[in-house]
């Protein structure tokens, strides 16, 4: 084996852990690896975006969830011609900013809001010196030595609320520091509707709206879709999803 990824324990467990259970994209994941020196935190953007470059067409539709200061709006504009991209930013500034810059695209909607499981006004914490860890959840023992925050009150809604702004939807993007579950249950309408591809980011940090990582597998599961890494090496067995994972970006792609 690579002595690259005989370096990489965290990586190497992975392998050896989900063997039985990978399918096509274990290729993908060794020569990602190998390639990057078994790093994965400087490249995982443009694996997401690697991702929906290779399955979205220009009249495709999709939604950017955490669009921030457009990481992946922009490229997913870019691509969607005339499709509808929606892209929700609940930090007030960032998203008049988005707003803004994606005026003269009138199949771009900016949408400045959380989503979760219900419709209310919530507390949202924006930590000033890490804004990409700003919260529904204040988060004290993740974030604890991580700069000041601020509180704003802001509007949150669910995603079913959008389903009949779309005709199609086929790609979901989804980073909202630890809301992910709510999210999803919030969606159930439009998920079941439309059976969009999602990526997400996942981790631990679920525990701050009170689930565990294993409901992420069970949702899929009531839901028909598959779970999967970012290489496609789809988890079977929910003991292995709950193992601890070098990466945090990950696939739900719908059986049918």
């Amino acid at each position: 084996m690579n002595k690259v990824l005989q370096n990489n324990k965290p990586f190497i467990n992975y392998l050896n852990v989900n063997l039985d259970y990978l399918k096509k994209g274990i290729e993908n994941s060794i020569d990602f690896f190998t390639k990057h020196k078994g790093f994965y935190w400087h490249i995982h953007e443009e694996t997401i975006k690697n991702f929906y470059t290779s399955i979205l067409k220009e009249n495709d539709s999709a939604i950017d969830i955490g669009a921030h200061k457009g990481l992946h709006t922009f490229p997913l504009s870019e691509i969607i011609k005339t499709g509808k991209l929606l892209a929700i930013e609940p930090i007030p500034f960032l998203a008049k900013k988005l707003k803004d810059l994606f005026a003269a695209k009138a199949n771009v909607t900016v949408e400045n809001c959380a989503l979760s499981d219900v419709v209310s006004k919530m507390d949202f914490y924006i930590y000033t010196e890490d804004l990409e860890e700003s919260s529904l959840s204040k988060r004290e023992e993740r974030m604890k030595n991580r700069g000041e925050y601020i509180v704003e009150k802001i509007d949150v809604k669910t995603l079913d609320e959008y389903i009949d702004l779309f005709q199609s939807c086929k790609f979901i993007k989804i980073d909202a520091e630890g809301a992910k579950i709510n999210i999803l249950q919030g969606g159930k309408n439009f998920i079941n509707k439309f059976r969009p591809l999602i990526c997400l980011e996942f981790g631990d940090d679920v525990k701050y709206f009170n689930h565990t990582k294993g409901e992420l597998f069970d949702w899929c599961e009531v839901n028909d879709y598959y779970l999967a890494d970012i290489f496609g090496n789809i988890f079977k067995d929910k003991k292995i999803w709950e193992q601890p994972l070098p990466i945090w970006d990950f696939l739900l792609i719908p059986k049918k």
